[in-house]
């Protein structure tokens, strides 16, 4: 067995009952690391340089951790708090996937968002939550 091999054992015996895992709250403490690094290239402040360690630190106390049921709990937590943002960017981003095909509209009633096939030309369009009628150009 060589040096390497070794060495990988060795490690795989170091991690073994620990987090380890490369969670969404892991991934957003390392996206802010890269944030504060690029921000300590242009502001060569003290402040930023500290705050730089951080996100790093955190990190790496949450993958060398052996409470796994604490790290999921919080990165549940952390899904919880971002997935109205997440679900706004996916929103837009289905938008702009399905802009050539699709036309969106609001229902002027409920306000809920209807897709309709774009080139139809007017067409009346009713909104399945609220069976409102209204006429709009596709």
């Amino acid at each position: 067995m060589n040096f390497l091999q070794r060495m990988l054992m060795a490690l795989q015996r170091f991690m073994n009952g620990r987090y380890g895992g490369f969670d969404a709250l892991n991934f957003a403490l390392m996206i802010l690391y890269v944030i504060f690094c690029i921000l300590q290239i242009f502001f060569r402040n003290p402040l930023v340089y500290i705050l730089s360690f951080l996100p790093a630190i955190a990190f790496i106390f949450r993958m060398l951790s052996r409470n796994i049921s604490a790290r999921q709990r919080e990165n549940q937590k952390f899904l919880e708090i971002t997935s109205p943002v997440q679900k706004i960017f996916r929103k837009y981003r289905r938008r702009i996937r399905d802009g050539k095909t699709y036309k969106y509209f609001s229902c002027p009633n409920c306000h809920k968002e209807l897709r309709v096939p774009r080139g139809r030309g007017n067409i009346e369009i009713t909104c399945p939550h609220c069976r409102h009628h209204f006429q709009a150009k596709s």
